[in-house]
Formats: C-alpha cells, sequence, structure tokens
C-alpha cells in the first residue's frame, strides 16, 4: 500500500527535541524516549482540558520517496535520477516496463452495477461478438443510459426507458466479461453511485465478482499515468519533481502487475490502497467538465517513456508518500533503508512539524470498550530520530479495561497523519 496522497497536506522531520511532557508508567514524571530508550514505555496520562496536544511529524508511512522531499531536491537543483537514486537507492533504471495493457479495477464505480452514458459509438463485445448499443429508444425518445447487473452467474445488459430498467435478451446472464468501447471517442463514460460521471480512456470492462461485479478500466500504461500522476502530485510542481513521481508510479504498477495472483482479473486498483486513478476527466452533477489529466505531468509520462526502477530484474516495490517526517523508513527490501532526508522539509507549504488537537471524546469514541480515558500509553517505537522515533505499539487505558493496538491503527482511527508524534 502506498502513503496518503500528495494532494493533502504533509509533515516533515526536524531536529530530535523533545517539547512535551510525559510520564512514566508508574505514574512518576519523565522524560520522552530518545532512540536509546524507544523500547521503554511511556505513559500520558488523562490532561486536566478535553484534549491531548499532539506534535507529529511527517505525513504517511514513510517509506520510499517523499513527494515534498521530491519537491525539494528539484529546488535544490537535483535531477529526476538523482532523486531516484536517493529515494530508492540500489535500484537500477531501465526503460524495459515498457507501455503495456493495465487493468485498473475501478472501485469508485461499486460492486452492484456499472451504469454508462449512451454515446454515439458505444458498442459492447465478449471478445468474440460485438454490439452497437442504440441511442433512442423505439419511440425515438433519447436512449440516456446503459448498465450492467448481476443476474444468475453472470451479468446481464440493460437499457433505461421512461424510468424503468430493461434486460437485452442478446446480452443476458452472460458469464463471460463485457467490454465497452467508443472508437470515435476513445472513452467510455458511466456514471458513478453518487449521479456524477466521468470518462475513462479506451475500454470499461465488467466482470461477474463473487456475489455482485467488477468494473475495470482497461488502458494502457501510459494513459493511466497521465491520470496517475496528476492525481498523485501537482501538475505545478517543478519538471524534475514530475519525472520522478512518473517513474515511481511506473514502477509501482508495473510491480503490482508482475505480482498478482495467478486468475486476479486486475493489475491495480483506483484508490489510495493502490495508486489514485480517476480517468480521464469528471463531471460535476450540473454537467461542468473537472480534467483529471494535465499537459505538464503528461509530458513527464512522456520524457520517460517506459522507464522504471529495477531489483534484481523485477520492477521494484517504489512506495512514495506525502512527506517522510525528515527521515526515510527502513524495511527488509535493500531499497527501502533509513536515511535523513534534508529535501523533506525545504518547500514552502511542507508541514514539516504538524500539531493536532486530540479530544479525549474522540479517543473513547473509537475505543467504547476501554469506558473513561485514563491515559495513553507508547509501548514501543522504532528507535529513530525524535522521540524514540515512529510509534510500533501503544496501548489505551481506561476505566474498564485496555487496548493495545499498533501504532497505525491509531493513527488511522484518530485520523492523525503518521506514527511520528508525541504529546506536547
Amino acid at each position: 500500500m502506498r502513503a496518503l496522497r500528495v494532494t493533502v497536506a504533509f509533515a516533515v522531520a526536524a531536529g530530535a527535541v523533545f517539547t512535551g511532557s510525559a510520564s512514566s508508567a508508574a505514574g512518576v514524571g519523565a522524560s520522552a524516549p530518545s532512540a536509546a530508550t524507544a523500547s521503554a514505555s511511556t505513559t500520558y496520562p488523562r490532561p486536566a482540558g478535553t484534549s491531548f496536544t499532539l506534535s507529529g511529524r511527517g505525513y504517511g508511512h514513510g517509506r520510499g520517496m517523499s513527494q515534498y522531499g521530491a519537491y525539494g531536491a528539484a529546488l535544490k537543483g537535483l535531477s529526476r535520477n538523482e532523486m531516484l537514486s536517493f529515494y530508492y537507492p540500489g535500484t537500477t533504471r531501465s526503460t524495459s516496463i515498457g507501455n503495456p495493457t493495465m487493468r485498473v479495477r475501478l472501485t469508485a464505480l461499486g460492486s452492484t452495477t456499472t451504469q454508462l452514458v449512451t454515446t454515439p459509438g458505444l458498442v459492447v463485445s465478449d471478445g468474440t461478438k460485438t454490439g452497437a448499443l442504440a441511442v433512442r429508444n423505439s419511440d425515438g425518445t433519447p436512449r440516456e443510459r446503459w448498465r450492467l447487473v448481476p443476474e444468475g452467474t453472470g451479468l446481464t445488459l440493460q437499457w433505461l426507458e421512461k424510468g424503468s430498467w430493461r434486460s437485452t435478451s442478446s446480452w443476458r446472464a452472460r458469464t463471460v466479461p463485457l467490454s465497452f468501447t467508443d472508437a470515435s471517442l476513445g472513452a467510455v463514460r458511466v456514471v458513478l453511485p453518487d449521479g456524477t460521471q466521468r470518462d475513462y480512456r479506451r475500454t470499461v470492462r465488467g466482470i461477474r465478482w463473487g456475489a455482485g461485479m467488477m468494473t475495470l478500466s482497461v488502458v494502457s500504461m501510459d494513459y493511466y499515468l497521465q491520470s496517475v500522476v496528476p492525481s498523485e502530485m501537482p501538475a505545478s510542481w517543478p519538471t524534475a519533481a514530475l519525472e520522478a513521481q512518473v517513474v515511481a508510479a511506473r514502477t509501482y504498477a508495473a510491480h503490482q502487475r508482475a505480482n498478482q495472483a495467478p486468475g486476479t482479473p486486475y493489475d491495480t486498483c483506483d484508490s489510495t490502497s493502490c495508486q489514485v486513478y480517476r480517468g480521464m476527466a469528471g463531471y460535476t452533477t450540473a454537467g461542468t467538465q473537472v480534467p483529471h489529466e494535465n499537459a505538464r505531468s503528461t509530458a513527464a509520462v512522456a520524457s520517460t517513456a517506459g522507464l522504471g526502477l529495477f531489483a534484481n530484474g523485477s520492477p521494484a516495490l517504489t512506495e512514495f508518500g506525502s512527506s517522510n517526517g525528515g527521515r526515510t523508513v527502513k524495511t527488509a527490501l535493500p531499497y527501502q533503508v533509513s536515511l535523513a532526508d534534508p529535501y523533506d522539509a525545504v518547500p514552502s507549504g511542507s508541514t514539516s512539524r504538524w500539531t493536532k488537537t486530540l479530544p479525549i471524546s474522540a479517543i473513547e469514541k473509537a475505543y467504547p470498550t476501554i469506558g473513561k480515558l485514563k491515559a495513553l500509553r507508547i509501548d514501543k517505537r522504532d528507535g529513530i530520530d525524535a522521540w524514540g522515533g515512529r510509534i510500533i505499539t501503544m496501548t489505551v487505558i481506561g476505566s474498564a479495561g485496555s487496548k493495545t493496538v499498533k501504532g497505525t491503527a491509531f493513527s488511522a482511527a484518530l485520523g492523525l497523519r503518521s506514527t511520528w508524534w508525541t504529546v506536547s
């Protein structure tokens, strides 16, 4: 999984200076843990007020490339390749990824139906036969919508006429994938569950999946990246940063494609669980077009054609995130190491240090079995940098019991930017 996208706020690291107060597990005043004492637990009692005040660093998991760091490195004059070497040390560059077809699972469309807007050139195909989809009903009124719905063990194609959905006879309960294209437009327009519309380049495909269905965007890698990159990094950022983002995104997608389990009908998905992919353009409920591609990021895709990063002959797991807080995070992968990042805090707007007011009521709501909150205890950190580093495990202590959780789970439940924080 990759980190939070860069279009929200980020955090960055600073010096290893503790600014808060804490108490030991026994309730006696104690200083915050340093890297050397990261394994020692530290307890923060319930404050006199209604909330904790947190100081934190970083936005996301901190592995791989910091997107704000790439921006800062570009401002310092580093090239795309220098950035990639810094954030993914030991990998090699090659253009051998090329421009393969990507099958992107469209989680934005849900799992109950695939609804399409009628266009003059819209056709459906099962791989052996193709049929044109009518734009008018038998009485001459416009046929504005088509959709796929699960039926039996397959999918049925329906059209909307005078407020009622009617099933076709020739495309009923089909157990093979059904693909939609419009060669004249080069895109297919779908309807999202909230009623807004979106254009996806080339092909939209529906398949039966479990009790429901799955919708895929089937598109070339380059077209895929044309949507991903401006969704992950502002297209106004320096060219070198955009190109580094393209290479990271291309390699990440290639890694996912190469490592899917046999028989999986998709290569990647459209959300932050993979990479954000919103197709070619969206439309508001009022019909206003919102482009999801940008000329600058599209140029970065073209200028890095096929380029990716490799480790042991395979695409590397090129994770990235908004901000690493000034230090990258080490994993078992040889190219994911812990090193100080001098670029993460450089750009204006980079939230190198963040603060957050964390209401006690929010903690009690997230962990209702503990009763009234008594304290937060940090059990283990990773031992690197300020405050003893990122939180590995912690315990929420209450009047009715305690709950030990991972630092990542607590941060997700309470909306914290990272696991690298302390109580101020």
